[in-house]
């Protein structure tokens, strides 16, 4: 009777387990988060592009939206959200962000026919900023009305 072996495991080795299967699954879901916010920051400013270029080619298009149109475009952008808007007519489009709000003042730009670009002196810096990460996207919009997105570290224009 001396020789009885026991199988199966005692309850600290399962305990052991299963607190080491519970700190991955925690450190992957907060790696998922820190993935999915960064996702989401490039998709609202890959949509404010979207946003310039809706502005750019509906002003070159000649069509005229509304009676009153001016014939030009505006593109405004507040604390989170965006809008196209023909001047004189209704809002065109209107974008909420995702998580994510404009970190440089409220302001806008207008968007000239027949390729004469916008009504901006200069390039104008936009910051794009993650509310639950301090990372930021920079939208830089040329005075001819390209526009293009980097990441940027500082959230500062440079």
């Amino acid at each position: 009777m001396g020789n009885v072996k026991q199988k199966g495991f005692t309850l600290i080795e399962l305990m052991v387990v299963l607190f080491i299967i519970a700190s991955m699954t925690y450190g992957a879901l907060a790696s998922y988060r820190g993935f999915d916010q960064t996702k989401r920051l490039e998709a609202d400013s890959e949509a404010f592009i979207e946003g310039v270029e809706l502005a750019k080619k509906s002003v070159s298009s000649g069509q005229k939206p509304c009676e009153s149109y001016t014939g030009t475009y505006q593109l405004s952008w507040g604390a989170s959200s965006f809008s196209v808007t023909p001047v004189g007519c209704a809002v065109l489009q209107t974008y909420e962000l995702k998580g994510n709000e404009f970190y440089t003042s409220t302001a806008s730009a207008m968007f000239n026919p027949l390729g004469r670009g916008t009504s901006l002196i200069s390039d104008t810096c936009i910051l794009i900023r993650n509310k639950y990460h301090n990372q930021c996207r920079q939208v830089t919009i040329e005075t001819s009305g390209t526009a293009q997105s980097e990441l940027n570290a500082d959230c500062l224009c440079n």
